[in-house]
């Protein structure tokens, strides 16, 4: 029985998947991604000074204030999978 019951979740976890799958293959890439994937210059001013000092001492300003860790959290698990993926082909 129990096995029974670990079976029918697995195959509904791969339904699951393939079915979000097929529903957004054809979706565009939006929001944050793709400025945090390659950061653009005000991502990276953000990355820079996670502080918002120099907001504060040079009267400067920059979007997207409080997203540090948001955009500091995303490109690291990017590039971490990207390291890994690389070194997953290459053994």
């Amino acid at each position: 029985m129990k096995k029974l019951f670990h079976v029918f979740i697995i195959c509904f976890l791969i339904f699951d998947i393939a079915f979000s799958f097929v529903q957004h293959y054809n979706t565009g890439l939006d929001g944050d991604m793709t400025g945090g994937i390659v950061p653009e210059q005000n991502v990276s001013k953000i990355l820079k000074d996670p502080l918002g000092l120099n907001v504060l001492i040079n009267d400067s300003s920059y979007a997207n204030p409080n997203r540090y860790f948001a955009h500091y959290v995303f490109i690291n698990i990017i590039v971490s999978f990207l390291i890994f993926y690389k070194i997953l082909l290459h053994q």
